[in-house]
């Protein structure tokens, strides 16, 4: 038999007799006999000829149309033919799992691989996982926590982080940072140095005696001893497995890992969570000591608010830019630091930077600007394309208040989307060299003139729908963010259809009425299963979620502060039962005589056509971060 290379712990199985076993002649047998035992499940091995620590297998069970194999070495295989490596000396228990008509059993056998073999220890991923050989001490790796993205989570139907990624230091002082992983080739040893404590997803506080409902916490934790681990790449899915129940980073109950990326430098793995089958989470890591590269300058991204970072704005036409402390903590503006520009001697100097992504006004149609001159004069913000400089946008905005905080709105309404990725500053336009002037808190907000009760009631009454248009449900850490997750179009029609045919009717009264049309999108907080159910199958205390008639009030906005929309009764919601306003609901009921207010985000008229947007804050406290973003559209 030929020696073929077969890197550590992989397997080759061939498809078993499964197809031979589904036989017409079943359904009319329906004493299938008695299932089989132990001694009945049989198999023979061989040594490659080539290579002793290669064994070949062959499943002899009479009657059996599934084969599963577990090597004894953290491999497995499927077939009634299968191949396993063992580069090292050793006994290894081989079990073979079987299915016949009646039933299943399983059989153990012991294979002693005589010597090690090194040559099948020399392979690029261990070498890159623990340093080879040569590194007796193996290769510690610690989470990569100074750089965005090194924890993050998803759906497990997906294989990246898209609902959640970390932002650097994110999870300071919570025991995962000073977290060691050491990877030993001699003997396959894992060692974790977690000093004392470990950070549990909240699900999982129970083992360690905590409370669930606390959320992620950490604990005292002592790792386990002799712990071993094991490489596989079976059909090209390389995973990393910890014995004894050991663990890498965050504690999801899961000792097997998923690795994404392997290079000297740099680990990517995905993981599970063992009470919570739709979740992935992700962690990279780096090699203790590593100094990883500065991120690439990927612009400047809103809000911008100078605490925490200093966006790059560059001078021209001879001005100057600094991120500095507040020379005035009064007024509209008590932060601690802000930007200052010093006015060059060019009529045209102002200071510019490159933004992260293309300006989008469609929601959030206007920039906002806390501003300190010590002049009266103009303010002008100037948007423009990177890739053609002629192609720009220019809003004036009178500063009025001189040795003062002052909020400008730049308004940008009806900009095309997708275009503008440069912003540009200037103060005192036109005016003398010299000028000192500070800025503050840049960000992007939507401004709805025009927008009152009489509009939302149509003066009597009036139906509004959710838009069914891709992202009318949508949910990130900004107001009209979709960074988290957002319906996709083809849910409009499917999976979630239920939903688009819901309306929400405000009465000039003063009553809403929620109407389902019979049939509702639930989810697992309302006691069933997701997806669209008759009304009627909530369960009791769900059923408020259901159709019915509540109260509602207004509060208009004007030039500074938004509109508002309260709906006021038990389960009175739009659009999203779960979120209300610092949180969203985990189990029914809903609030008794609760109510849920909806910041109004824009509203167009567009012939006869009405929009509306509206969002609401369901962080903790309310201090922003995480927002549920709703389109709706009047009903024809």
């Amino acid at each position: 038999m030929k020696f073929r290379k077969i890197f550590f712990w992989s397997v080759i199985g061939a498809m078993g007799a499964f197809l031979a076993a589904c036989s017409p002649e079943l359904d009319n047998k329906p004493d299938l006999g008695l299932p089989p035992t132990s001694e009945d499940v049989t198999f023979t091995y061989e040594y490659d000829a080539d290579n002793p620590n290669i064994v070949h297998f062959t499943n002899t069970t009479e009657g059996s149309f599934i084969a599963k194999w577990d090597f004894g070495n953290g491999a497995s295989a499927d077939g009634n033919q299968a191949t396993g490596a063992y580069p090292l000396k050793g006994d290894y228990t081989v079990t073979l799992l079987v299915y016949t008509r009646s039933g299943s059993a399983s059989n153990s056998m012991v294979v002693n691989i005589a010597e090690t073999n090194p040559n099948m220890l020399n392979t690029p991923e261990f070498i890159l996982l623990t340093g080879g050989a040569d590194q007796l001490d193996g290769k510690t790796w610690v989470i990569d926590s100074t750089r965005a993205g090194h924890m993050g989570v998803g759906p497990s139907s997906s294989m990246t982080p898209e609902w959640w990624q970390a932002p650097p230091l994110d999870k300071a002082g919570l025991g995962l940072y000073d977290d060691e992983m050491t990877f030993k080739l001699l003997d396959f040893v894992y060692v974790l140095n977690n000093h004392g404590d470990i950070f549990v997803n909240g699900a999982h506080a129970g083992d360690f005696g905590g409370d669930p409902a606390a959320g992620d916490q950490k604990f005292p934790y002592t790792p386990p001893q002799d712990m071993n681990w094991s490489l596989v790449d079976q059909n090209g899915i390389l995973t990393l497995s910890i014995t004894k129940g050991g663990t890498i980073g965050f504690y999801t109950g899961v000792s097997t890992y998923q690795v994404l990326k392997l290079e000297e430098n740099e680990m990517f793995i995905r993981f599970l969570d063992a009470k919570n089958p739709d979740l992935a989470w992700y962690h990279r890591l780096i090699p203790k000591g590593y100094t990883p590269p500065p991120p690439p300058d990927e612009g400047t991204e809103f809000p911008v608010d100078f605490e925490t970072v200093e966006p790059k704005f560059t001078g021209f036409g001879g001005s100057t830019y600094a991120v500095v402390g507040n020379p005035d903590q009064s007024g509209v503006n008590t932060s601690a630091k802000v930007g200052e520009t010093v006015h060059g001697v060019e009529t045209w100097a102002g200071i510019v930077t490159d933004l992260k992504d293309a300006l989008d006004f469609s929601v959030l149609n206007v920039i906002k600007m806390k501003v300190w001159s010590p002049v009266s004069g103009i303010a002008k913000l100037k948007i423009e394309s990177q890739a053609d400089a002629g192609n720009f946008i220019e809003v004036d905005v009178d500063m009025t208040t001189p040795n003062a905080w002052q909020d400008l709105v730049f308004d940008f309404s009806g900009a095309d989307a997708g275009v503008y990725d440069r912003m540009a500053l200037f103060f005192d336009f036109g005016g003398p060299e010299g000028n000192t002037f500070y800025f503050d808190d840049i960000r992007r907000e939507a401004f709805t003139p025009g927008f009152s009760e009489s509009v939302l009631t149509g003066g009597s009454s009036k139906v509004w729908k959710l838009k069914p248009v891709a992202g009318s449900l949508a949910v990130g850490p900004a107001k009209g963010s979709a960074e988290w997750w957002s319906v996709p179009e083809g849910d409009i029609t499917g999976l979630r259809a239920c939903w688009f045919d819901d309306e929400y009717i405000f009465n000039a009264n003063g009553s809403y009425v929620y109407d389902s049309k019979g049939v509702v999108y639930a989810e697992a907080y309302m006691g069933v299963a997701d997806g669209c159910i008759a009304e009627g199958d909530l369960p009791a205390d769900a059923q408020a979620w259901g159709s019915g008639t509540h109260s509602f009030t207004f509060t208009e906005g004007n030039d500074v502060d938004p509109s508002f929309i309260t709906v006021m009764g038990t389960g009175a919601f739009i659009a999203l039962p779960k979120a209300f306003n610092g949180g969203e609901y985990t189990a029914a009921p809903p609030q008794i005589d609760g109510s849920v207010t909806y910041e109004v985000l824009s509203y167009v008229k567009d012939g006869d056509t009405e929009t509306l947007v509206i969002t609401i804050d369901i962080s903790a406290g309310q201090v922003g971060g995480s927002w549920w973003t709703f389109t709706l559209e009047a009903a024809q």
